[in-house]
């Protein structure tokens, strides 16, 4: 989403954005839905049948008691067989959601190419950037090389180099560099990146410095692993300032080691090798909480399914209602962690749900074949 926050960044290593996918195995999967931070803000996620994102929500808490959100900022994503095509912008202006632009993707067989972003304005769309991808024969990517929309034409402004390790493939270093010449380039900024068991734990970001005619530090990120307790891992960023590196962000991750990253269906790429549950900044008492819900083979929510199903309370103590215009076949009930905690059917349309413990459920309705996912709280 284009609204970023440090928890969201701090999860990805700002690499090429991936449709993670796994049909044949989706029956496992966990998809990430929602992100809500110190009940203030919050980021909900959608996807289709084949796990791709189709849409990223921002929210910001109306009432947090009752948790009631309004939105602010939504992303939209479209494919066509099975390649996502455009991811359209809107934000919230005086109550109304106004498109801002958009981004189109084209493809070179599977691989993406270029990504073209346009403005809205006056119900045109108009190219202002542009990204062009190159790949090494591998199938790692080379380089990025972006261009400014001048005078009808694109003009190159800058590209990005990357470079591996030759035996592990390990992503070590992110050069952006700029036109000196037809054919010459100046270095302007490095992103060095450092591994431990696969994991990254540590990304430094360097300005090229024309005095010293050197790299120079600017910014570090870290990931520090606990031995004694794998659950546990410390995400720190620091600014250099003078000689030394200063502590400006310090927050604890709490991850679930049962579950491996490869099991999840997520709208970034993840540096962290587990399920990440919740993050809490030690400095500003600000925390995160990390909800998920099983990605099933018969489907998961989509954006038309949810217009005919609705349930109230929501918050609930002991009775759910549900509304919806078709039969219900069946209802499961999951809690964050992917577990079924309860299972209805019939034609009943109240559920008591005073057994359950309070907490975040989510509800899989079974309507002809065709499944809804929905969330409520127990209160």
């Amino acid at each position: 989403m284009k609204t970023t926050t440090t928890f969201f960044i701090l999860l990805s290593l700002l690499l090429i954005q991936t449709d993670r996918c796994n049909a044949a195995s989706n029956e496992e999967l966990l998809k990430l839905d929602s992100i809500v931070i110190s009940d203030f803000t919050m980021y909900e996620y959608s996807y289709n049948q084949q796990g791709q994102l189709v849409s990223e929500k921002f929210f910001v808490a109306r009432d947090s008691t009752h948790m009631i959100y309004d939105l602010m900022h939504l992303v939209e994503h479209h494919y066509e067989n099975g390649k996502r095509i455009s991811s359209v912008n809107s934000h919230n202006t005086a109550g109304n959601l106004r498109i801002l632009d958009r981004t189109v993707y084209e493809y070179d067989g599977e691989k993406l190419s270029v990504e073209i972003q346009e403005y809205y304005h006056e119900g045109q769309w108009n190219p202002v950037r542009k990204s062009d991808y190159f790949y090494e024969d591998d199938g790692l990517l080379l380089r990025i090389e972006y261009s400014v929309r001048t005078n009808n034409d694109f003009l190159l402004t800058e590209r990005a180099v990357y470079h591996y390790d030759e035996q592990n493939k390990e992503l070590l270093t992110i050069v952006s560099q700029v036109p000196a010449s037809e054919e010459q380039w100046l270095d302007k900024t490095k992103t060095k990146f450092d591994y431990e068991g696969g994991n990254l734990i540590c990304q430094i970001e360097y300005n090229w410095n024309d005095t010293i005619n050197d790299w120079k530090a600017i910014l570090k990120k870290e990931f520090i692993y606990d031995g004694s307790n794998n659950n546990e891992v410390i995400y720190r960023e620091s600014n250099y300032s003078g000689n030394a590196f200063v502590i400006t962000l310090e927050q604890e991750i709490t991850l679930d080691i049962t579950c491996p990253a490869k099991n999840l269906i997520l709208p970034y790429e993840n540096s962290l090798p587990y399920k990440v549950e919740s993050e809490n900044n030690i400095h500003a008492q600000k925390s995160s909480s990390y909800y998920y819900s099983l990605l099933t083979t018969s489907g998961v929510n989509s954006l038309d399914d949810s217009g005919r199903v609705s349930l109230y309370p929501n918050p609930a103590k002991d009775i759910l209602n549900i509304r919806s215009d078709q039969r219900i076949d069946a209802i499961d009930i999951f809690d964050i962690s992917g577990r079924l905690s309860a299972v209805y059917s019939g034609s009943n349309y109240k559920f008591d749900i005073s057994d359950l413990d309070q907490g975040i459920y989510y509800l899989q309705i079974n309507i002809a074949g065709r499944y809804t996912t929905l969330k409520f709280i127990k209160r």
